[in-house]
C-alpha cells in the first residue's frame, strides 16, 4: 500500500500538465470570433451610453462596430445632437474611431 500512494501521486503530478495542454488545445483560437465579440461589446456599450445620455435617449441611433471603429447612423433634430452623439461614442472604452452618418431632420 505504501508503494501505491507514491505511484498514484506521481501519476497525478505527471498527468495534470497533460490535461492542461488538452484543455488549451480544445479552446477556440479564432481571432475573428474574438474580434466580433469585442465589436459586439463595443457596439452595446455605445448604445447603452447613448440611451443613458439625456440629450440622446429619445433618438434611435444605429450603432455598428468593425475593428473598434464605430459607425453611428440615424436622424437627429440639430447639429448639437450630432456633436453630442459623437462625444458620447468617442468616450466609450475601446472605441478607436467614430464614423458619423447621422443626418439632421429637415
Amino acid at each position: 500500500m505504501k508503494l501505491f500512494q507514491p505511484v498514484t501521486f506521481a501519476l497525478l503530478l505527471l498527468g495534470t500538465p497533460l490535461l492542461a495542454v488538452a484543455a488549451v488545445a480544445d479552446a477556440p483560437n479564432d481571432q475573428t470570433t474574438v474580434a466580433a465579440q469585442t465589436d459586439t461589446d463595443i457596439s452595446n456599450r455605445v448604445k447603452h451610453a447613448l440611451q443613458s445620455d439625456s440629450m440622446m435617449k429619445s433618438y434611435e441611433i444605429m450603432v455598428t462596430s468593425n475593428d473598434a471603429a464605430v459607425e453611428l447612423s440615424g436622424e437627429v433634430n440639430k447639429q448639437a445632437e450630432v456633436d453630442q452623439a459623437l462625444r458620447v461614442a468617442t468616450a466609450v472604452a475601446g472605441v478607436k474611431s467614430v464614423n458619423n452618418r447621422l443626418t439632421i431632420k429637415e
